[in-house]
């Protein structure tokens, strides 16, 4: 968080680390930013002890920079599971003040990647959770998203196997 006065000299700045540092929780990383509709902040990122152990971060900042809350993915919306990767790549507040983001879900070392859509309350409880293969069952990421004019969703991303990887574009009606 940096605060600059209207001459762009730093008045002042804080680093976030959400909760507490241990053996799943080493380093953080932040995706995207958007602005809230309480001139606050929502942060997406991942939050892990290495590149192959890590799960999706959200962190919503408010107005003077400190953290409202926090929420780090697991495999079932409740917290519980199993996880094994995840990543919150794109996140954006929406006009009834609840939260949209998308990234990728792995529930085990074998699993495939798939491409994930979350809406969360305003508060950070989960709403719902849709994920999204494709056809082949290739690994799936989701990379951005933007609201459809029918009320859905539109999410961008990829799907890879060993040998390539093509667009992934997912429209949806949730």
């Amino acid at each position: 968080f940096l605060l600059v006065d209207s001459a762009g000299l730093l008045i002042a700045s804080q680093s976030y680390f959400a909760g507490t540092p241990s053996f799943t929780n080493v380093f953080q990383v932040a995706n995207t930013l958007d602005t809230t509709l309480d001139s606050g902040y929502i942060i997406g990122g991942q939050s892990g002890v290495d590149p192959n152990l890590i799960r999706g971060l959200i962190i919503k900042i408010n107005n003077a920079g400190q953290v409202d809350w926090y929420k780090m993915l697991s495999a079932n919306p409740d917290g519980s599971g199993n996880y094994w990767e995840s990543k919150i790549v794109r996140i954006r507040q929406l006009a009834d003040s609840s939260f949209i983001c998308t990234g990728q879900l792995q529930t085990g070392c074998f699993q495939p990647f798939k491409m994930v859509l979350i809406k969360l309350d305003f508060y950070g409880n989960e709403l719902w959770r849709r994920s999204f293969n494709s056809v082949n069952g290739e690994d799936s990421y989701g990379y951005d998203l933007d609201l459809a004019s029918d009320g859905g969703f539109i999410l961008t991303g990829r799907t890879e196997d060993s040998t390539d990887a093509d667009v992934y574009l997912v429209k949806t009606n949730c």
